[in-house]
């Protein structure tokens, strides 16, 4: 699971680098997704590279069907806040694939 998650955001990194910054990166995390952001809270490394990704303006959004099933709030996920909350992951990856995302899964 962690070492998905490092992937996952050395992958990012990858990918700005390669577009040097030019591109907008939203991540949507729902179900298992959602652990990234709970392991952040106690892994110094994990955090900061979450922080170092939203400096570099990609947004994190994260699935509220999600943290409801999970009886989480966003205070308990590293760096979430409200609005960074979106109603369902699912939903939201079609929204941003008709705004002309292209969807990425890694």
């Amino acid at each position: 699971e962690k070492t998905y998650f490092q992937r996952l955001l050395r992958n990012i990194g990858a990918h700005l680098a390669a577009t040097e910054g030019d591109v907008e990166i939203r991540v949507v995390s729902f179900a298992a997704g959602v652990r990234l952001f709970q392991l952040a809270k106690t892994d110094p490394a994990m955090a900061k590279a979450l922080d170092d990704l939203r400096a570099k303006k990609v947004r994190f959004l994260i699935c509220r069907n999600t943290l409801t099933a999970m009886n989480l709030t966003p205070a308990e996920l590293h760096g979430v806040e409200e609005v960074d909350v979106v109603p369902s992951g699912a939903a939201e990856i079609a929204r941003l694939q008709g705004q002309g995302f292209v969807y990425v899964h890694p």
